[in-house]
């Protein structure tokens, strides 16, 4: 704190006008004293307490330099969101597509035909010949992805007896396209159980019918469409099965060849497993 003396022995040109004054400086007038020969003005004044109101200038520095802080802020808040958004897509989409191939479903297989063709069983030395055609219609569920088939096989089997398999070409296929695919399995001949081969001869025989089942199996690549760097460090292969059931194949009467008969559908099962 400081105390400020006036002493003048002439008459001050004019008194000191208090509505000119800043507010706090009327606050800090204390004591005002006068005589016949001189006057005295004591003034407390806080050394901290600015006489003057701030430079209309500063104030226009300081409301810009804070405007800047605030966009500055909200542009830092912005981009977190960006980036926050980013991540949690990525992650997303990782778990969607790569920890199991949820799209695929038992919809995704049609058989169109099965037939066979030179087909003998010989019970005595358990063995059985056939040459079987199939084909099915296979769809990608997916909208946005595309599926690579690195390896595609059929099998045949009595019961759960294998029988005879073939391997069908790799392809790609794209978001929600179907393929039309054929495959002879040619078996020439297969050794079975002796059970397995009269179990055969004895449905043949009686019912000039033999119910079969074929297994799909193929070992497929999820991509992303052109994000596939994305999820480079993610695992993308899978296998998956379809497995249909109980394909009555009819036999005409001393004849080695038989078909499902026309419109006949089947019901295949899927299966998958992440590799």
């Amino acid at each position: 704190m400081s105390i400020a003396v006036q002493q003048n022995d002439e008459k001050p040109p004019h008194d000191i006008d208090r509505e000119k004054l800043h507010p706090k400086v009327k606050e800090a007038v204390k004591i005002e004293a006068k005589s016949a020969d001189q006057k005295v003005v004591v003034v407390v004044v806080d050394e901290n307490t600015p006489l003057l109101p701030p430079s209309p200038k500063k104030n226009l520095k300081r409301a810009d330099h804070d405007e800047e802080e605030e966009e500055e802020e909200d542009r830092n808040k912005f981009v977190t969101c960006i980036v926050s958004l980013f991540l949690i897509v990525t992650l997303f989409f990782s778990a969607t597509l790569y920890q199991t191939p949820k799209g695929f479903s038992s919809s995704s297989i049609q058989v169109h035909s099965f037939s066979v063709e030179l087909f003998k069983v010989s019970v005595l030395n358990s063995q059985v010949t056939a040459l079987w055609n199939i084909s099915f219609f296979l769809t990608n569920p997916y909208s946005i992805v595309r599926v690579t088939y690195q390896v595609l096989d059929a099998e045949v089997f009595y019961r759960d007896e294998f029988l005879g398999g073939a391997l069908i070409r790799p392809f790609v296929q794209q978001p929600k396209e179907t393929e039309f695919l054929s495959v002879a399995v040619i078996v020439s001949p297969a050794v079975v159980s002796n059970q397995i081969a009269r179990a055969i001869d004895a449905e043949r025989s009686q019912t000039r019918a033999v119910n079969f089942n074929v297994k799909i199996h193929a070992k497929i690549r999820v991509e992303w469409g052109g994000w596939r760097w994305i999820f480079a460090s993610a695992p993308r292969t899978f296998e998956i099965w379809f497995n249909c059931e109980k394909l009555r194949v009819q036999f005409s009467s001393n004849t080695t060849a038989g078909s499902i008969l026309p419109g006949e559908t089947a019901e295949c099962g899927y299966d998958s497993e992440y590799r």
